[in-house]
C-alpha cells in the first residue's frame, strides 16, 4: 500500500505474478500403485521357491548317486535374498532322548540285565525373516548323531549338523530335482545317462547264453565226434549179432 499526495492507494499485483509458484509435477498412477503394494513373508518366501534352483551337482561314487549339501543351498540362496530383502539365520541345539536295550546275556544267577543308553540328536533350525516387516518363519529338522569309522567325535558332530541343515532348507525352500536345460549340468547327467545305457548293453550282450544248436554240438559226446549223426545213433546190436544164429542156418531149425 503505498501514499499519493496524502491519499493511500492499494498496489496491485498482476495475475501472472501470483500463479508463478512452482508446482510438484503429479505423480504417475503406476508409480503410485508400486509403491503402495509391499510383499509379506509368505508372499517373498513364495517367489524365492517358485524361481531358485539347487541342482545335485556332487556325485557320490560310492553308493553312485547325485547328491546337494547344505553350502551349495546356502550359494543358491544368497542372490534371492537380497532380492526380496530377507534373511535366514540357522541356528543348531542338542536333544538327548532315551531308549533301553536289553541284553540277552545274562548272568549266573540268571538275572537278565538292561542298559540305558542316551541318544543325541542335532535339531537344526532354519528362520526366514523379512527385514522390511520383521515378520519370520522358521522350519526344523533332526539328525542323529552317530559314530562313523575313521571320524573323530567333532568330526561326527559336524556331520549330523550339515545333514540336519539340509533337510531343514529342503523342507523350507521346497527344493525339488528339477534341472535347467541350458546348464552344463543338464548336458553331463544327459550324457552319464546315454553312457550308462551303452555299457549295460555291451554287458548284457557278454553274458548272453549261446544258440540251443551250438550249446547242443559242443556238449556232444567225444566218442561220436568224427561220425555222422546216422552212424552215431546206430545201435551195436546190428553190427555184433549173436554167433548162434549163424551156426543155426542149415540145421533144418522150424522145419
Amino acid at each position: 500500500m503505498s501514499e499519493i499526495n496524502g491519499t493511500s492507494a492499494v498496489q496491485e499485483i498482476p495475475f501472472e505474478e501470483v500463479n508463478s509458484a512452482p508446482v510438484a509435477a503429479p505423480v504417475p498412477e503406476k508409480q503410485k500403485k508400486t509403491k503402495a503394494i509391499k510383499k509379506n513373508v509368505y508372499q517373498k518366501l513364495l517367489a524365492i521357491q517358485t524361481q531358485m534352483k539347487a541342482p545335485k551337482n556332487l556325485y557320490n561314487s560310492y553308493g553312485k548317486y547325485n547328491y546337494r549339501n547344505a553350502e551349495g543351498i546356502l550359494e543358491a540362496l544368497k542372490p534371492f535374498l537380497e532380492e526380496q530383502e530377507c534373511v535366514v539365520i540357522m541356528e543348531d541345539s542338542i536333544m538327548m532322548t532315551e531308549h533301553t536295550e536289553t541284553i540277552t546275556q545274562t548272568n549266573e544267577e540268571g538275572v537278565t540285565l538292561t542298559k540305558t543308553t542316551p541318544v543325541r540328536y542335532i535339531k537344526a533350525t532354519a528362520r526366514f525373516i523379512d527385514c522390511e516387516s520383521g515378520e519370520h518363519l522358521e522350519t526344523s529338522a533332526f539328525a542323529c548323531e552317530c559314530s562313523h569309522k575313521n571320524m573323530t567325535a567333532d568330526q561326527c558332530t559336524g556331520t549330523a549338523s550339515s545333514y540336519a541343515r539340509k533337510y531343514c532348507l529342503n523342507a523350507l525352500f521346497l527344493l525339488d530335482d528339477t534341472k535347467d536345460s541350458d546348464t552344463d549340468e543338464m548336458k553331463n547327467i544327459e550324457n552319464a545317462t546315454k553312457e550308462r545305457a551303452v555299457q549295460n548293453k555291451q554287458n548284457v550282450q557278454q553274458i548272453r547264453p549261446a544258440p540251443a544248436a551250438q550249446r547242443t554240438q559242443n556238449n556232444a559226446p567225444a566218442q561220436n565226434q568224427g561220425r555222422t549223426w546216422g552212424q552215431a545213433q546206430r545201435p551195436a546190436s546190428n553190427q555184433n549179432r549173436p554167433a548162434s544164429n549163424q551156426n543155426n542156418r542149415g540145421n533144418g531149425w522150424g522145419r
